[in-house]
């Protein structure tokens, strides 16, 4: 019975030192449902926990609460990842050269990693232009969900300098050539076109597509 007493004891110290350690506007902001426990991760890899604005962070900046109540601003030439309780976000660079935040799509088992940009109606745009160019041009490899936000997909191998669009590489033999090296049989698959009778509106299809070259890869080792 002591024992219990004395862990109870511990137990609500370590409760109010974690508490005392937050301002009064962070404790007030994490009922708020426009914000959610995560953390940025620096370039140093320094990680600072407190509450991601869910709505005002995304593919070009992030807004973090941390634990004293400051407001902090973030773009992909700060931060290394971000996590909002939900999506891990990576910082990275477009084969055309533009530095955004790629949410992480799980799932997804090897080399290859598969990632989502998010278009948003008068938001940025790609070279689609908006979400409503994207449906109108019906792009490859993209999607549209309920909430009118346009997905475009994007992959990349732990040694690339840059993230590529997934629909260019399957749509280009020869690019598809020179990238997905180490499988003949998929580099085939695209010469043949075969991935153009896929949904590319499913997002379980591409997954499929990724994980089947990282199981060719994995398998010829």
């Amino acid at each position: 019975m002591k024992a219990y007493f004395v862990l109870l004891s511990f137990f609500i110290l370590f409760s109010l030192s974690a508490n005392s350690q937050e301002s009064k506007r962070y404790r007030r902001l994490k009922d708020h449902t426009d914000y959610s426990e995560g953390y940025v991760t620096l370039k140093n890899g320094e990680r600072i926990e407190g509450l991601i604005h869910y709505f005002k962070s995304g593919f070009y900046s992030v807004i973090l609460v941390d634990k004293q109540g400051r407001k902090l601003k973030y773009t992909p030439d700060d931060l290394k990842d971000y996590y909002n309780s939900r999506y891990t976000f990576v910082s990275g660079v477009t084969s055309k050269r533009q530095s955004l935040f790629f949410r992480l799509v799980p799932a997804v088992s090897g080399d290859l990693q598969l990632y989502e940009t998010i278009y948003e109606f008068g938001g940025f745009s790609s070279d689609y232009g908006s979400n409503a160019a994207i449906e109108r041009a019906n792009v490859p490899f993209s999607r549209v969900d309920d909430d009118d936000n346009g997905f475009v997909y994007h992959v990349k191998k732990s040694g690339d300098q840059f993230y590529y669009m997934l629909e260019r590489l399957l749509r280009r033999p020869k690019k598809a050539a020179e990238y997905f090296t180490g499988c003949p049989e998929f580099i085939k698959k695209v010469e043949q076109d075969e991935f153009r009778e896929l949904d590319p509106s499913d997002r379980t299809e591409i997954i499929k597509i990724v994980n089947s070259y990282n199981a060719c890869v994995d398998g010829s080792k």
